[in-house]
């Protein structure tokens, strides 16, 4: 289409080749129900339209604010309203070293209220140039609310 870069429209087919391809892996009988986390991204979608057509029921994890594209794809929301919890860090990593926990619910990134936000949209605000920093709030049980500044590093595994 006019307008659309060249570099965004070769990237377009990225994202439903890897829906077409867990879709197809998944082996679904029809009236089996799909969870798709972070419904509301590329790969969500395309994986959502993909499952209905095969008359698979369609439930999909995402912020409040995608309800409408998640409906319109006839799937059902279920809204992440307590945060991303952290359930792994990296041995050693920037997050680690920062101080966070695991079992800490994040609540902000940076200003930006992270309680409802898909967890496929927090990692990406998270990531950022090695050395930038990201303030992150979180809620950690017994503790109530804390703020933790971590200098974003590459990680290589």
């Amino acid at each position: 289409p006019a307008g659309l870069q060249f570099t965004t429209a070769a990237v377009l087919p990225v994202a439903a080749a890897a829906a077409y391809d867990g879709i197809g892996q998944l082996k679904l009988d029809p009236g089996t129900t799909l969870l798709i986390n972070g419904i509301g991204g590329g790969v969500g979608v395309v994986a959502a339209q993909l499952a209905r057509d095969r008359d698979i029921t369609v439930v999909g994890t995402a912020s409040e604010d995608k309800r409408a594209l998640v409906e319109s794809l006839g799937a059902i929301l279920v809204p992440q309203a307590r945060g991303v919890m952290v359930s792994w860090l990296v041995p050693n990593g920037p997050a680690q070293a920062a101080g966070l926990q695991v079992g800490d619910i994040i609540a902000r990134i940076d200003g930006t209220d992270a309680q409802g936000m898909a967890m496929t949209d927090c990692v990406q605000r998270l990531r950022g140039p090695e050395g930038s920093r990201v303030a992150v709030v979180v809620a950690r049980e017994g503790a109530g609310s804390v703020e933790i500044l971590v200098t974003r590093k590459n990680i290589v595994r």
